[in-house]
């Protein structure tokens, strides 16, 4: 049991410090995260149901996790193939696509969702 909760361990510190080189390398990955921040408070202070949070909450999540796998994903080409490679473009700019099709996912969420009552608000 104890060999469990070590590898438990292991594995958040293994985690967290992969977050903290997301952060302090990956400019994109700041603005994301300050985005779904941003995005996450609007949708409080416009006091959305619970669900709505969520739903935003996830888009902005899925985001910034994507953000992450690509980092990983272009970290390791580099490992893998140094130098220009056919094979190792298409990977990265499939991963770098996924993170696209999630930003643009998460604003048409946060258009359909905190657009409504924010023009309520103001009008």
């Amino acid at each position: 049991m104890k060999r469990n909760a070590s590898t438990f361990w292991e594995a958040l510190v293994y985690a967290l410090r992969g977050w903290r080189e997301g952060l302090v390398y990956e400019k994109n990955l700041k603005i994301e995260l300050v985005a779904a921040a941003l995005a996450l408070g609007l949708g409080l202070w416009l006091k959305l149901s619970l669900v709505e949070l969520a739903i935003v909450a996830l888009a902005g999540g899925a985001v910034v996790a994507l953000e992450l796998v690509n980092t990983a994903i272009e970290s390791l080409a580099d490992v893998v193939q140094p130098r220009s490679n056919k094979a190792i473009r298409l990977v990265k700019d499939v991963a770098a696509g996924a993170v696209l099709l999630a930003v643009l996912v998460a604003v048409i969420v946060g258009l359909m969702l905190l657009g409504p009552p924010l023009v309520a608000y103001y009008t």
